[in-house]
């Protein structure tokens, strides 16, 4: 019987790419309730911006880890690391690096996804060895090499196959292959996963980001090849520039033209994942500002950068302001123009994957060069700090070319005479005691090993950790808010069910309105739908245009796919569309006040739609003609039983 393929819910990273993790754990793990029951293979539930957004937010970090791991008690949990980077954006020296992994063991991790930018190796050694030790050790923990993905002529299949080789003798688990900016050609992960599977006796699981569409292709073209493991997300959190959806793939794995294929389609509970739809929307649709909103000349910018999509949402809270003030750009400009700054950099920089935390720099290079430009000035003349580090081997080996001229740059802004050529970490002091005494010094009594921690992965010029410890030390962090719902999801009578008339009527509000047609949940549903109706004109499914090998779905398959998506979709927003009059009446609006719900609905549906991305011109409507057709039906006796939105209305495709 051949193995299922298995299927590794992203939950952190779903979220960090489309709400730029701001919802709380709590948040999150309640919209998520039924995760135990889906039949998961396993949860990321930590890494990445999981620990620094925390702090900014007003909360700390290690409660918000125990919150994610105590929701979901019984299945493994991974977290993503950064390599030597951990959960920041700077190298940390051996003995935080180790203490980072042995706190995280104690909090219930299972599995280390480790990565480095670069795909030096050297900066994921360390911990992949504490991990390692920890098993030794009898703890229940793995780790994971990761392989970053790309498009890029610095990196070459024979530099990932010189990867794969050092992460197996350095007893990784399993190999991960990760493409967080969705920009990797299926052919190429074909080819490679049928390089890992000949060479090694390993698992290999694929992550990738389907913000231009490729990411289902390059899912099937690894599963084709025998990868093991994908990485999805929740229907009602995936897509726009998160992970494809698990029903998605779920489907092109069951009706896949290779037998073989097919029978690795594994056994998911869609019931269970259904129960959390709308909870899971109602939160997305909470922190919908927070969203990329989708804009073909954006994304279109976006890819010709290979930035990741998940970098928009981090990006606005840091750059909107600025480009605005200083430059006069909105921030969709403003994005395009990044973008484009950024694509013109990549050259001279030798061509880095647009990973973190050089995706971070990159961009933020790529936003200097705009002001530069603005101040009359030739292009890299100013180098950020990250650059010169970058560009000066302090961050680890670079792969590619990078222009002499700007190397040379870097190395007289650092005092250096040449590149340097040793593991980055290695030239760092130790920095654990220093972080406690710092503690002390503080007036900190009750000092903790993960406060510690805090201070010495933060030490920062702002001495970031330190403040956040501080203030936890004296009981005054103060959780962000929650953001507010728009108007119309906002309940102004706060659950009172009193209401007051006029001329004999009930008089109703927005809200009303909003819960008589679905309220927040269906509403982002609906409106995801709508956009993916008008994402399938980006994607770029076509990009690979070689003749695929025997055993591989053809392009025809594909595209009949997506066509039916395309179909099944319009199907649903059409029959949603057409019922808001019946759920509207039934909700006790009649004759005059009908028409006027009606209107409002369309003011209701155009604004989660333009919200999304989606153009004007393709946002449904209901037509007041059709309010006419159906109280025809009433008057006439057709017209019997409570409407409700159409229960096949879910985001299946989504």
């Amino acid at each position: 019987m051949s193995k299922p393929v298995y299927f590794n819910n992203t939950i952190r990273d779903s979220y960090q790419s489309n709400l730029a993790m701001q919802p709380s754990a709590r948040e999150i793990t309640e919209a998520e309730s039924h995760a135990l029951q889906v039949g998961w293979h396993s949860l990321q539930g930590g890494g990445g911006t999981f620990f620094h957004v925390p702090m900014l937010r007003g909360r700390d970090p290690w409660e918000e880890q125990r919150v994610m791991r105590s929701a979901y008690p019984d299945i493994p949990m991974s977290i993503l690391v950064r390599g030597d980077t951990l959960v920041g954006y700077d190298i940390n020296p051996d003995d935080v690096i180790e203490a980072y992994v042995r706190q995280m063991v104690k909090e219930g991790i299972n599995g280390f996804t480790i990565f480095d930018g670069l795909n030096d190796t050297r900066n994921q050694e360390v911990p992949i060895r504490v991990v390692n030790e920890c098993r030794e050790e009898g703890a229940n923990v793995y780790a994971q090499g990761v392989i970053c993905l790309g498009d890029s002529p610095a990196f070459t299949m024979d530099l990932y196959m010189d990867s794969a080789e050092k992460l197996h003798s350095m007893g990784v688990r399993d190999f991960y292959l990760k493409d967080p900016c969705g920009v990797v050609q299926p052919g190429t992960v074909h080819e490679l996963v049928s390089r890992l599977k000949d060479k090694y006796d390993r698992d290999v699981y694929i992550h990738a980001h389907n913000t231009h569409g490729l990411a289902y292709v390059a899912y099937m073209a690894a599963i084709e090849a025998g990868a093991d493991g994908i990485d999805v997300a929740h229907p009602a959190m995936s897509e726009n520039v998160a992970q494809p959806s698990a029903l998605r793939m779920l489907q092109l794995i069951e009706n896949h033209p290779n037998r073989y294929v097919r029978e690795r389609a594994p056994k998911l509970n869609v019931g269970a994942i259904d129960a959390d739809m709308e909870s899971i929307a109602r939160l997305r649709m909470q922190y919908r500002n927070t969203e990329p909103t989708f804009d073909r000349e954006v994304f279109q910018a976006l890819f010709h950068a290979k930035g990741p999509g998940g970098a928009a949402s981090t990006l606005k809270p840091i750059m909107e302001a600025n480009m605005k003030a200083v430059l006069g750009l909105d921030w969709r400009r403003a994005q395009i123009e990044i973008y484009r700054q950024q694509a013109k950099i990549l050259g001279a920089l030798g061509y880095p994957l647009q990973v973190t935390p050089h995706a971070k720099n990159t961009t933020e290079q790529a936003g200097r060069e705009l002001f530069l430009q603005n101040q009359g000035k030739a292009p890299l003349t100013e180098l950020t700090p990250p650059i010169i580090k970058y560009l000066t081997g302090q961050l680890g080996r670079v792969p590619g070319k990078p222009d002499p001229a700007l190397v040379q740059q870097a190395l007289d802004k650092a005092g250096l005479e040449a590149p340097v050529t040793e593991r980055a970490a290695s030239r760092l002091e130790p920095r654990m005691e220093k972080a406690r005494q710092m503690l002390e010094d503080a007036g900190v009594t009750n000092i903790k090993d993960e406060d510690v921690l805090t201070v010495a992965m933060w030490m920062d010029e702002k001495r970031t950790g330190l403040q956040h410890v501080i203030k936890k030390e004296k009981g005054e962090l103060q959780p962000a808010a929650e953001p507010a719902f728009p108007g119309y999801l906002r309940d102004i009578l706060n659950g009172s069910t009193e209401r007051h008339t006029k001329n004999g009527y009930t008089i109703r509000t927005e809200y009303d309105i909003a819960q008589a047609i679905g309220g927040a949940g269906v509403l982002e549903i609906f409106a995801q739908e709508v956009l993916e109706m008008e994402k399938y004109g980006h994607y770029k499914t076509d990009a690979e245009t070689d003749e695929p090998e025997e055993g591989r779905a053809q392009p025809e398959y594909y595209e009949s796919t997506y066509s039916k998506w395309r179909d099944d979709a319009k199907a649903r927003i059409e029959a949603y569309v057409g019922s808001i009059p019946e759920m509207l009446y039934d909700d006790g609006f009649r004759n005059g006040q009908l028409y006027q719900a009606v209107s409002v609905a369309n003011r209701i549906i155009q604004d989660v739609c333009v919200q999304k991305g989606v153009s004007r011109s393709l946002i449904p409507s209901v037509d007041q003609r059709d309010i006419g057709v159906f109280m025809d039906r009433v008057r006439s006796g057709d017209y019997i039983g409570v409407a409700e939105p159409d229960e096949d209305f879910q985001p299946q495709m989504v």
